[in-house]
């Protein structure tokens, strides 16, 4: 009778294939309320055009933590962008404000994270979370209001609402 030896699988693709279900199970965006992208078109971001992103809120007792996502291209022609935000709610506005997000430094270096010509840079909508008063649909609205328009460079306007006591990953 002849023995059949079966190979051992390398240890290192053992190790490697737990680590890929890992990363998938724990970086899951499980606990974001919202995770979302809005493209712009490639000729320019109009500033009569708004970025909208709906969520719908059940837990009012949770503070959440908003993130605002800017991703643009090297031919952005500014250091900064002036954002115009509201947050709608049921009964109408009930937030609004315009902020300036600093893209590059004052050398002219880009901010964020990004390889190449693209940059992706997040910043937190206000320096504290959020608490819904009410449960409901809630709407988030985003325009530039820069002086050029339409305005060349920027790709996308991204939005993460998760709540505030989620681990930052």
């Amino acid at each position: 009778m002849e023995t059949v030896r079966l190979k051992k699988k390398p240890k290192f693709l053992i190790v490697g294939v737990l680590l890929v279900l890992g990363c998938a199970v724990g970086c899951a965006d499980g606990d974001a309320l919202l995770r979302d992208f809005e493209n712009l078109p490639s000729a320019g971001w109009e500033r009569d055009s708004a970025v909208q992103f709906d969520a719908t809120v059940t837990d009012t007792a949770q503070p959440y933590v908003l993130l605002v996502s800017v991703r643009h291209t090297q031919a952005y022609p500014f250091r900064n962008l002036y954002l115009g935000r509201q947050i709608i709610g049921a009964d109408g506005i009930e937030y609004q404000d315009t902020v300036e997000i600093q893209l590059a430094d004052d050398r002219g270096t880009w901010l964020g994270e990004g390889v190449g010509g693209i940059k992706t840079l997040t910043v937190p909508f206000r320096g504290q979370a959020v608490a819904f008063q009410k449960a409901g649909p809630y709407r988030f609205r985003f325009q530039h209001v820069m002086r050029e328009n339409p305005l060349p460079g920027v790709r996308s306007v991204g939005l993460a609402i998760e709540p505030a006591n989620a681990s930052r990953r």
